[in-house]
């Protein structure tokens, strides 16, 4: 989280197996390997979003290359959906990543973009 991928094994992997490589067998998965990274958010939040909750994952990278994360789970009815966007206002968090099962993305979406765009 909060880091982009410079140099991916995986992918090159991917690639040298053309055809084989479309499903990603578990070959490929298996012979992953570290994967320098360089940040590029020093505040930023992950969601995991499903049908009844969405799990929030602060990370907040302090002057001395220290990490301080936060954690919490919101229901997903709209004031609750509004707390969290508040929760993560208070921690002065403009980038998220989110990750969903089907379409539940769409009200977390619209209330953190009506709230955290007045940032």
């Amino acid at each position: 989280m909060c880091a982009a991928i410079t140099d991916c094994a995986f992918r090159r992997e991917a690639e040298e197996y053309g055809k084989e490589s479309r499903g990603f067998p578990s070959v490929l998965r298996s012979r992953r390997k570290e994967h320098s990274v360089t940040l590029i958010y020093r505040r930023c939040a992950g969601m995991d979003v499903h049908k009844n909750s969405v799990s929030v994952c602060v990370r907040i990278r302090s002057p001395r290359d220290h990490f301080e994360t936060e954690t919490a789970v919101f229901r997903t009815f709209t004031r609750d959906l509004e707390q969290m966007a508040d929760w993560l206002k208070e921690r002065k968090i403009r980038q998220v990543a989110m990750e969903s099962t089907a379409v539940y993305w769409k009200p977390v979406f619209n209330v953190l973009e009506s709230k955290l765009v007045e940032v």
